[in-house]
This record gives structure tokens, C-alpha cells and sequence, in this order.
């Protein structure tokens, strides 16, 4: 009895021995074969460093605690380096990892990899010279020796990471998020995907990010609060998008040299629905059945008194897609409730003018690059609807062809339901003329146009126009005296009343004096679109109030006195 106590105790001591000398001996040989694994390209830009590990051999648990990531200096390499990652992470855990296939045939196959509260710090050389640096990290990692690899699902948690900007003075960071989470299903990696220069293939991917800032750009900060990928919507999200200019307009102003934009854009949320990741990553094209952006706020602020800038051609959109080089195709993009303040101040202004756009929601169908796609249809539609001024409707419709070399297009729109007061803060300081009553029925316009000339129509339509005010003396033209170029101005009074007497309270196409505005205008290509766009009506509405200053004016009264025939 006493023998088989003592056996049965020696046994015991023994399996209790082999299990803690076996496990601390395949825990050295676990940990030496990932590092052989991970560090065993003479070339490496990076060792990974890890001093604390746990594993559990029954349930294929691997523990890392305080892993480091930090550039290899013993390379030997000349080649010039543009970036560099450091990092710590201070758990990394493989679940169910299949030893055999580690120790015996270089392969992981693990269910699960868990990264916690990883800190990455990324130093960008922008004073190198040498081209893009492609996958540096990646290709440090996995090498044609790392054979295979797959995981069931890898998940990375609360991640933070900041990018620096390195030159040989300065270190710059240009931007931080605090907390990104972060998942792939599926994961393989092997020859062909190494081969093939994507590293690893996966079936599924779930992103959060928050709290994101970019200071990339010279005089613009840019945030996030969270972007979020739902891979069951395949819907990417992104919540606060704010693009915050680093000075106030007045600042800014004074350290530009020309008229340029001052812009502060605002977007509650952005979405972007079935985008294709692979084909973004593979070669930077972009693909997805639609951009929705919700609820932008843009203020634009524009000094007249700066001197013009120089001429740089600007494409209307039709061109800027036919001759873009990237490939890019979006069937949908939707801006819903919208806002813009354009505040502008003229040469001779004493104040700021403003334009109000609110509740504007714009339409854009197929957005394409695509030759396929425009073989069937190359038209770039853009519809527009909104407040205009706080009381009156606006409505725009553009049909811009392409694939069309000489960039032709047509515009149909309209404003209506305006109260002429609403239009105070705009003609005061612009104009210098101020309304008291009345309202427009209706502004209608349709004209044709191409890169240079818009030729179209325009009616009119307007009632109880009480009284216009001119707020100040206004510069009508210039004289000779006394061999010095100096301007002629008339009393506010004398072309307050002139205006008055001359421009009838109810004007429209049922009035007895009434004339259709001709839209024609020469487009100013130093311009965008939204310029042409408002000069071509400005001529219209200028052509039908004041015929008289048309070169056609003669033209025009004969084909009033040819329609009143017709309608009677």
C-alpha cells in the first residue's frame, strides 16, 4: 500500500514537473519560432520585440504583453527611407494557434488575433526624394518565407495613432485619432496574395474611428468625430466632418495677395454606400453606387478689392471628367439640407453683401470615368432645389454631356416667391439699392451653353414694386479735369427718383412694355460654372428691364410687337 502511495505521489510530482518544464520549454520554442518567423529577413526595416509571453498549450491561447514595433537601424541598405512606424502594444493575444503547423510548416492558423490599445506613432520624410514607398511595413513583416497564414478573425482595439512630418529641421505632427476599432474576417495570406502585391486577401471588414484631426493642410484644420463601417449595410460613415480655416476672413485676407476664397465647410454626416475597397487600395480608383452628404454648412467670404489672380483656366465639370486620369465612378451623389453664406465685399463697398442658399438639396447622377458606361449614356445630370435669400425658391436643372469635345450643355431654372426686401443684404453694399415692398412671382430661365458662350431666354414676372432706394451717390462714369481722370457721380435722390419713374410697379409677360430677356453672356474661363451660371441669368434679367441698353434693342421690340400679333 505504501509502495503504490509512493508511486502514485511520484508520478503525480512527475506529470506536475513535465507540465511545467514542458510548457516553459514550449514556450521558449513557440516564442523563438515567432520571432524567426516574424524578424528572419536580413533586410527588415523592423524588429518586433516581446519579453512577456503566456501559452496555454490545451487551449491554443498565446499571450503577448508590452510588444514593441521599432525600426531595424542594422540594415545595411542604402536605400533612402520615407517613413518609419513605431509602436507598442500592450496586449496581443492569438487564440487557438495551431503549434504543429508553427513549429513544423511555417503556418499560422489561428482563430482569432486580439490587439488592445496599440500606440502608433508614423514619421514621414518629406524631405526624401525618392518615389512612393510602397507596403514598407507589410513587406518587413511578411516575406516569401512567411508561407501561410489564416486567421478567422483579426481585432484591433482603441488603437491610437499619430503621423509626423520629418525634414531636417523640424518634426511636425499632421495627424492624431484617438480611438480606432478595427476588424477583418477571413484573413489569408500565402504566395499568391504575396505574390500579387495585396499581401492578404479577407471576406469581411468592420472600422470605427473617433475623434480624428488632420492639420495636413497649410491654412485649413480638418476633424472627424467617428468613421464607422457597417459591413452588413456596406455603408461607411462619417460623422462631423469639419473643415475649420486656421484664421478668421480678415486675417487671411491680408496675408493673400489676390482675390482668392476664404471657406469654412461644416458636414453632420457623410455617406458612402458599397464602396470598393479592393479596387481602391489596388489602384486608387474609386467605385460605389452612392455618396450621400448630409446636412453641409459652408461659409465662403471673398474680398473684391484684391487684385485679380492670376489666369488658371478652370474646367467646367463635363471637361474635368472626360480628361481626368483616375478612374472614378459614383451612379449617385445626394447633398441633402445644405446651407451656404457667401459674404463678398466690393471694390467700393463700405460693408459686406451676403447671399443666403438654405434647405438645398442637390442631385448628381453618374459621376463616371468609365468608357463603358459612357458609351451608353454620357450625360452628367445636376439638379438643384433650395431657399434662396430666406423667402425665395430656387430651382436648377443641368444636363452636361461628357464625352461632348465642345463641352456643351443646357440649363433650365427658376426663382420664384421672393420678397424684393429679402434682397437687401445683398444689394445694399453690392448694388448700393435698397427695396421696400413687392414680391417676384417668378424668374424662369433656359439657355444652351459650351466653355465660352451661354445663349438662352428669360422671363419675368413681378408685383407692387413700391419704391426703390439708391443708399448712396453712385459712380456712373468718368471725366477730364483739369487733365486728372476723376468720377462723375449723381445724388442718391436724383436716381432714386429717375429709377422710380422709369421701372414700373407690376411688370411681367402680360404687361404692355414687357420684353423676354435674352441670355447671352461670354464666360470668363478664369471662372467656375456657379460664376457663368449667374451671369448668364444676370443678362437675361439686365436684356428685359433695361432693353434699351442692348445692342438688339431694335430686334427685340420687333419680336414683341410679332408675338402680341400672333396672340391676337
Amino acid at each position: 500500500m505504501r509502495t503504490f502511495k509512493a508511486i502514485s505521489i511520484s508520478l503525480l510530482v512527475l506529470a506536475f514537473l513535465t507540465f511545467f518544464v514542458g510548457n516553459y520549454i514550449l514556450n521558449n520554442v513557440v516564442k523563438t519560432r515567432l520571432a524567426q518567423i516574424i524578424n528572419n529577413n536580413p533586410d527588415r526595416k523592423y524588429d518586433f520585440i516581446f519579453d512577456a509571453i503566456n501559452f496555454k498549450w490545451f487551449s491554443g491561447e498565446l499571450t503577448i504583453t508590452d510588444l514593441k514595433i521599432v525600426p531595424h537601424f542594422d540594415n545595411k541598405s542604402d536605400e533612402p527611407v520615407n517613413s518609419r512606424i513605431k509602436a507598442t502594444l500592450t496586449e496581443f493575444r492569438l487564440v487557438n494557434l495551431n503549434v504543429f503547423s508553427l513549429i513544423f510548416h511555417n503556418t499560422l492558423k489561428i482563430s482569432e488575433i486580439s490587439i488592445q490599445e496599440p500606440n502608433i506613432e508614423l514619421y514621414r520624410n518629406v524631405s526624401s526624394k525618392t518615389g512612393r514607398e510602397e507596403h514598407t511595413f507589410v513587406k518587413s513583416v511578411i516575406t516569401p518565407t512567411f508561407l501561410t497564414a489564416r486567421v478567422s478573425k483579426l481585432q484591433l482595439s482603441n488603437a491610437k495613432l499619430s503621423v509626423f512630418n520629418v525634414d531636417q529641421t523640424d518634426t511636425v505632427r499632421i495627424l492624431t485619432f484617438d480611438s480606432l476599432n478595427y476588424s477583418l474576417t477571413g484573413v489569408l495570406v500565402d504566395s499568391s496574395t504575396i505574390s500579387a502585391g495585396s499581401y492578404f486577401k479577407y471576406d469581411r471588414l468592420s472600422i470605427g474611428l473617433k475623434n480624428i484631426n488632420v492639420d495636413a493642410v497649410e491654412n485649413i484644420s480638418i476633424s472627424l468625430d467617428s468613421l464607422h463601417y457597417d459591413p452588413e449595410s456596406k455603408i461607411l460613415s462619417l460623422i462631423n466632418l469639419n473643415f475649420i480655416p486656421k484664421q478668421d476672413p480678415q486675417t487671411y485676407m491680408k496675408s493673400v495677395q489676390f482675390e482668392t476664397d476664404w471657406m469654412q465647410i461644416k458636414i453632420k454626416k457623410v455617406e458612402i454606400k458599397n464602396l470598393d475597397f479592393d479596387k481602391l487600395l489596388e489602384n486608387r480608383s474609386i467605385h460605389l453606387s452612392e455618396l450621400k452628404v448630409q446636412t453641409p454648412d459652408i461659409k465662403i467670404y471673398r474680398d473684391k478689392r484684391l487684385p485679380d489672380p492670376i489666369f488658371k483656366f478652370k474646367p467646367l465639370p463635363s471637361q474635368l471628367l472626360a480628361e481626368m486620369e483616375s478612374v472614378i465612378d459614383i451612379p449617385s451623389l445626394v447633398i441633402q439640407d445644405g446651407k451656404v453664406h457667401y459674404q463678398e465685399w466690393g471694390e467700393n463697398a463700405k460693408d459686406v453683401a451676403n447671399i443666403y442658399l438654405d434647405n438645398i438639396s442637390i442631385n448628381i447622377d453618374n459621376i463616371t470615368t468609365l468608357p463603358e458606361k459612357l458609351n451608353i449614356n454620357d450625360t452628367l445630370s445636376i439638379k438643384l432645389s433650395g431657399k434662396f435669400m430666406k423667402s425665395g425658391d430656387l430651382a436648377l436643372d443641368i444636363k452636361m454631356n461628357v464625352t461632348d469635345k465642345k463641352q456643351r450643355f443646357h440649363t433650365i431654372g427658376s426663382i420664384s416667391k421672393l420678397q424684393f426686401a429679402s434682397l437687401n443684404p445683398l444689394s445694399e453694399h453690392l448694388l448700393k439699392i435698397k427695396f421696400n415692398e413687392g414680391k417676384l412671382d417668378y424668374i424662369n430661365f433656359w439657355f444652351n451653353g459650351n466653355n465660352k458662350l451661354s445663349k438662352g431666354r428669360l422671363d419675368i414676372k413681378y408685383h407692387d414694386l413700391s419704391k426703390i432706394y439708391f443708399e448712396s451717390e453712385k459712380e456712373l462714369a468718368k471725366s477730364e479735369v483739369d487733365g486728372k481722370t476723376k468720377p462723375r457721380k449723381l445724388n442718391s435722390k436724383f436716381m432714386t427718383l429717375m429709377a422710380n419713374t422709369y421701372i414700373s410697379n407690376e411688370y411681367g409677360p402680360e404687361t404692355k412694355k414687357y420684353f423676354q430677356g435674352r441670355i447671352n453672356f461670354h464666360r470668363n474661363e478664369n471662372k467656375s460654372i456657379v460664376n457663368f451660371i449667374v451671369k448668364s441669368i444676370i443678362t437675361g434679367i439686365e436684356s428685359s428691364l433695361l432693353p434699351m441698353v442692348q445692342g438688339d434693342y431694335k430686334e427685340m421690340k420687333r419680336e414683341r410687337r410679332n408675338i402680341r400679333k400672333s396672340v391676337k
